[in-house]
């Protein structure tokens, strides 16, 4: 598994298969994803360095949670991924 798709897969296990289904069809949904773990590595190097790194830290946190709706959304609005519509539904969002 790519490892893009798999941090992706991990933070919203509630739709790994079509997560999966969408990272093989789908080229803008599989750059999310290279997105979301450039910005998730950078973050995790952020929080090993100090207090000065803490603004560069906190901008990076928020990037990270806006391709993470990013994401979900396109998932969303995915026409073939009924069965995200209805986890996003029962869960009230996802893990």
């Amino acid at each position: 598994m790519n490892t893009s798709l798999r941090l992706v897969s991990e933070r919203f296990a509630r739709v790994r298969d079509q997560a999966t289904r969408m990272f093989d069809r789908d080229l803008d949904f599989r750059d999310l994803c290279d997105e979301y773990e450039a910005c998730a590595e950078t973050l995790a190097r952020l929080a090993m360095r100090g207090p000065a790194w803490e603004a560069m830290r906190r901008e990076y946190a928020a990037l990270l949670l806006r391709v993470e709706r990013e994401l979900l959304r396109h998932m969303e609005e995915h026409p073939e991924h009924d069965e995200f519509k209805g986890a996003w539904r029962r869960t009230g969002g996802l893990e």
